[in-house]
């Protein structure tokens, strides 16, 4: 039989497992890549830096295949500078000079919604540049992206240009109608890849050991994630406030007649540098009584992904401030309460699963002063509650036809 080629692939945007979101994307990428070359034809490469321990990802793929580590120079020289038109002087040099460009067959930019003006005002059309260039020497795939919106004229300008000569997969149809009537673009679709299961999802015994760990039974609890982007000016401007508002949140479902037999976890899902959530969570689990706190579970160590991703499930819905806590709540199918800050929420979940019901606009400061946040989240709940079955039924059915296209998508790669 012949030997295949050496396939050199390196994944862009899995720097760690820090961000449980983003630790999902490449460990589903990662195992697809593996199944479809064999350990024996492949070399990965990842940019992982200073948060990253290795051991960790090899723990959540059960330690089948050696990662290799690819420093990104670029970023680190731009890092470092602190002057702000020398570092402008490094990000047009590394536009035009890339040494990633003969070194790799393909290279993999998992998504999220970096290409957007969320973050910053024209990082989105540098990156993409960069990418156009690198297309010319090696294989780019833009997997799993929500892209945009845009307002900036050059943003406008690049997207439209450049973005129809790479790969490009979104994952929600917000994306994809969005280049359709701004640009008259097709992009091609798929599901956000954190939809699929993980690599140790089937592991029964893990499962059991997580719940057992914190003392939770199957549907004893539900869980509240909240979000370290406030600090980024999401959602408040006041974290005792941000706080406040989660604290009423969870008085209100302690006080529910339903669960009344319930618990309550508060799961840190991300670890510096993405939010040091640990820490909010222990800010606001000490606002509450001592008799509230019986009934309140804590999870702020980095119990890593999939048993995230067990707890999640495993309880009757979540409420959350990040997006992919709720992706893991529904792929193990049950609902979850989002308190949305971008597009992103009402493309991946709204238009992508069908749920734009369970997703409340919250990156509101008013919603937060007022309080009124509180009696949307709890309008959610009632709403959740009242309808559980059905909406698990419905949520397991769009969950299977998400993984169905994401895994023909991977097995392209």
């Amino acid at each position: 039989m012949k030997k295949l080629a050496m396939k050199k692939i390196l994944i862009k945007n899995f720097p760690n497992v820090n961000n449980y979101g983003t630790a999902m994307m490449g460990l589903i990428t990662i195992q697809s890549l593996i199944k479809n070359y064999g350990i024996e034809n492949i070399e990965i490469y990842c940019c992982f830096n200073e948060y990253a321990v290795k051991e960790e990802v090899y723990r959540e793929l059960e330690g089948v295949i050696e990662l290799k580590n690819y420093t990104n120079r670029e970023f680190d020289s731009e890092s470092k500078v602190k002057n702000l038109f020398l570092k402008k002087v490094f990000i047009l040099w590394n536009m035009f000079f890339n040494n990633e460009k003969k070194m790799f067959d393909k290279i993999i930019v998992l998504g999220g919604d970096d290409f957007s003006e969320y973050y910053s005002k024209y990082f989105a059309s540098v990156q993409l540049y960069k990418l156009w260039r690198l297309s010319k020497h090696t294989e780019i795939v833009m997997l799993g992206q929500t892209i945009g919106p845009f307002v900036s004229v050059i943003n406008r300008f690049t997207f439209k240009k450049l973005l129809p000569k790479l790969d490009v997969y979104a994952r929600d149809p917000w994306t994809v109608q969005y280049f359709q009537k701004e640009f008259n673009l097709n992009i091609k679709l798929m599901g956000d890849l954190a939809f699929n299961p993980l690599p140790l999802q089937s592991d029964l015994a893990l499962e059991s050991s997580i719940l057992k760990e914190y003392k939770l039974d199957k549907n004893s609890y539900s869980t509240v994630v909240i979000s370290g982007l406030f600090e980024s000016g999401y959602y408040c401007e006041s974290e005792e406030l941000y706080l406040l508002r989660h604290q009423e949140v969870i008085q209100e479902l302690l006080e529910v007649n339903t669960l009344l037999d319930k618990k309550v976890v508060l799961l840190a899902h991300t670890f510096p540098p993405f939010g040091d959530e640990s820490s909010l969570v222990m800010k606001l689990f000490n606002k509450f009584s001592e008799k509230e706190k019986e009934r309140i579970v804590v999870v702020i160590e980095k119990i890593l992904p999939t048993k995230a991703r067990f707890i999640l499930g495993n309880g009757l819905f979540s409420i959350t401030g990040r997006m992919h806590p709720a992706v893991s709540t529904f792929q193990m199918g049950k609902p979850s309460i989002m308190l949305s800050y971008s597009a992103k929420y009402h493309g991946v979940i709204g238009k992508g699963l069908n749920r734009s019901d369970l997703i409340i606009d919250a990156n509101n400061s008013d919603l937060w002063v007022s309080g009124e946040i509180v009696s949307l989240v709890k309008d959610r709940v009632t709403y959740v509650l009242h309808n559980y079955s059905k909406l698990a039924s419905e949520i397991i059915l769009d969950v299977d036809r998400l993984r169905v296209v994401n895994s023909e998508v991977l097995k392209k790669l």
